[in-house]
């Protein structure tokens, strides 16, 4: 029997049109469909010693606080402005992006696709450091148990702009729908500021194309900053010397960790590592040595402490 077309009779009914748009979206621009097998976060020694062996979770840190300042300024600065134009007819304007961004909090961890020489590079203490591997299916599903969001980032211009545009025009026929049917100020408020939610989800999966080759992966929490996170386990909210906020993941379980990868001028004991990580419950992680080739150390450079 055929089924009845479907009517959209309700606000409710619209919203639930606007989380599918939404969904079907992030599925088609933010997934890919032959993902790597291992997931890297790189860092200091001494880092991965409290990831792994102290406080076995890792830092989801607030979008504000990353090294990279175009984290935030290429999506909403550029790519944004440029797609949705002006003049245009969905909820979606300059003054209330800014206000409702500024009702957000955001919060993402860091990985990448491959072992690379320029993670090492800027990222483990220019080779002094060491490299998590994460089981890439393994932790999808675990995100996704946990209501939170684990994807590659789009580095593609013209992707991007496909991404958006195919969002402004979706939820401007959705809210010409709510608007023939209801003139109702609170439904378009709700729509509204669930619609500024979804596009700040989507703008949160680009990046520029000088940053392609760190083929980097993130995972995503983002919520009203007057709200707790809504998920199935609460996470740790905790504070940085500095003021700053980030969620502790739970993450570094023998389900999830792979292997630890050395680097290639990190002078740590292998043998005496995986002993350490047997004694933390981590037995089926395996510890290897880089052999990578970076460039060479410059007398001058200073270590640099990255966050987790």
């Amino acid at each position: 029997m055929r089924k009845p077309k479907r009517q959209y009779g309700s606000p409710e009914a619209l919203e639930a049109a606007l989380t599918r748009t939404y969904n079907n979206l992030f599925n088609k621009y933010a997934e890919v469909s032959h993902p790597p097998k291992t997931l890297y976060h790189y860092c200091s020694e001494g880092v991965m010693r409290n990831i792994l062996l102290y406080s076995c979770s890792l830092w989801a840190s607030e979008i504000t606080s990353m090294n990279d300042p175009d984290e935030i300024l290429y999506a909403f600065s550029d790519l944004l402005p440029t797609v949705m134009g002006a003049g245009m007819n969905s909820p979606f304007t300059r003054d209330f992006v800014k206000e409702q961004w500024a009702k957000v909090c955001v919060h993402i961890a860091c990985f990448s696709n491959a072992e690379l020489p320029s993670q090492w590079e800027r990222y483990a203490n220019k080779g002094t450091g060491c490299a998590i591997g994460f089981d890439q299916c393994t932790l999808k599903e675990w995100c996704l148990r946990q209501r939170i969001s684990l994807f590659p980032t789009n580095y593609d211009r013209s992707r991007q702009e496909d991404m958006i545009r195919s969002f402004r025009t979706n939820v401007d026929r959705i809210t010409q729908g709510l608007l023939n049917k209801w003139d109702s100020p609170a439904a378009r408020k709700t729509l509204r500021e669930k619609a500024t939610k979804y596009l700040f989800s989507l703008a949160m999966t680009v990046k520029t194309e000088h940053w392609r080759e760190e083929g980097e992966w993130r995972i995503l929490m983002m919520q009203p900053k007057t709200e707790t996170l809504t998920c199935k386990h609460a996470f740790t909210s905790l504070k940085r010397d500095d003021g700053v906020c980030y969620f502790a993941l739970p993450i570094c379980l023998p389900s999830l960790v792979t292997e630890v990868v050395i680097g290639p001028r990190c002078s740590t004991d292998s043998e005496m590592l995986k002993r350490q990580l047997n004694d933390a419950g981590l037995s089926s992680v395996s510890v290897r040595q880089s052999s990578m080739p970076v460039p060479a150390l410059d007398s001058r450079d200073l270590e640099i402490n990255m966050p987790v």
